[in-house]
């Protein structure tokens, strides 16, 4: 059973480009916790090939805030 850094949630399986125009160019991920660190894994598809691209962010405090910088040790640094 994979634990849960080797997960991925599936958030929608097929974003309309006109969806994300009338949105202003945004995609809203609903039901992050605050302070927490993510992996977000985006694939497009297209006639000739698919390309996949995962970029990481940290959510912001509950009160909208940014959470201080942390050390992180790269030798050990995992996918959050």
């Amino acid at each position: 059973m994979p634990n849960a850094l080797d997960s991925w949630v599936l958030v929608n399986n097929n974003v309309k480009p006109e969806a994300i125009r009338e949105r202003g160019g945004t995609f809203l991920i609903l039901d992050l916790s605050p302070e927490t660190r993510y992996t977000l894994r985006i694939t497009a598809h297209n006639a000739a090939d698919s390309t996949v691209k995962e970029y990481n962010f940290t959510t912001l405090t509950f009160t909208g805030g940014k959470r201080k910088l942390e050390y992180l040790d790269f030798q050990t640094y995992e996918r959050c």
